[in-house]
């Protein structure tokens, strides 16, 4: 699914969040985008308002518009609710809430099949470009 500018009804974007080693794995989840006027809404004085409030609305923003997750706990997919939001890392929350919110971006997913780090680390050069270099030579 394509990232689009204009935002129809019911349209849904896929995020994800590259894990950051010591703090949390991977994530990927599906969202409702959120409309510029509602946007504005939730980001309303911001800076002046209090951390409860803050905490508030990055959680009613994530448990409204954030449709999966694949987040686990032993093995288990976790609950998309107040509860497991509230145990989870505030790193990986606000990094949840800047993208629905359109101040971030998702990160971009780079598969083990588009990178093959034993190839490109024992022939830095493609095999393309080599030949090309042979041949002139």
């Amino acid at each position: 699914m394509v990232a689009q500018a204009y935002i129809k009804d019911g349209y849904t974007e896929r995020a994800f969040i590259k894990g950051i080693p010591g703090m949390y794995e991977d994530v990927h989840f599906e969202y409702r985008t959120l409309l510029a006027d509602q946007i504005r809404g939730v980001l309303h004085n911001w800076d002046s308002i209090s951390a409860e409030e803050k905490n508030h609305r990055i959680n009613s923003v994530i448990l409204k518009q954030v449709l999966s997750w694949d987040l686990q706990h032993d093995k288990k997919m976790l609950p998309k609710d107040l509860e497991t939001l509230n145990r989870l890392k505030i790193n990986l929350i606000d990094r949840m809430f800047n993208i629905i919110v359109q101040l971030a971006v998702s990160d971009v997913e780079v598969s083990s099949e588009q990178l093959d780090l034993d190839t490109l680390l024992d022939n830095p050069v493609r095999p393309e470009v080599k030949q090309e270099e042979e041949a002139k030579n």
